[in-house]
């Protein structure tokens, strides 16, 4: 399993899981949270062509799929974010690096990347970031627009990295 180990009792949850094939399984590990990260509990989860392409074999993935989300966060050691519906950013840095101290932890070296890169994604029950990654959602935002946030801010992202002229 790529990302965060189960301790003690084991809990299952639904996945969608690519491991050389991609399968929905009922009993992949429920993530127990460490220190410092919240479990979210997913309520809608995207389908994107990154995803497409680690089916593919992209980036050799192996684990749960998933980046663009929305959900309740489910457990988190800062009781202020329990049951606040959110969206995350999806790189969770080192926190040590020189990137991380700057602020810029979605260019750091050793990060994960939710469904992507060593960390298993949002295409189950339940999914982890880093506190610091979430936002919270607009009560008045419904789910359906909510799960876009991911792929509107990597094309914001674009535009902060690229200079347009014309």
């Amino acid at each position: 399993m790529l990302g965060l180990e189960c301790a003690g009792e084991r809990a299952d949850m639904r996945a969608v899981v690519l491991d050389g094939d991609l399968r929905f399984v009922r009993d992949y590990p429920a993530p127990e949270v460490p220190p410092g990260w919240a479990r979210v509990r997913v309520q809608m989860a995207g389908i994107c062509g990154t995803d497409m392409e680690l089916i593919k074999g992209y980036k050799e993935f192996k684990g749960v799929l998933g980046h663009e989300f929305v959900g309740v966060v489910d457990q988190c050691e800062n009781a202020e974010w329990v049951d606040k519906r959110v969206v995350g950013e999806i790189n969770a840095g080192c926190g040590h690096c020189e990137w991380c101290k700057k602020g810029m932890g979605r260019h750091c070296p050793e990060r994960r990347v939710l469904g992507i890169l060593d960390l298993d994604g949002c295409m189950a029950d339940y999914c982890m970031l880093p506190i610091p990654n979430l936002q919270e959602v607009p009560s008045d935002l419904p789910d359906v627009r909510a799960v876009f946030t991911e792929p509107l801010s990597a094309a914001c992202e674009v535009l902060e990295q690229v200079v347009l002229r014309g």
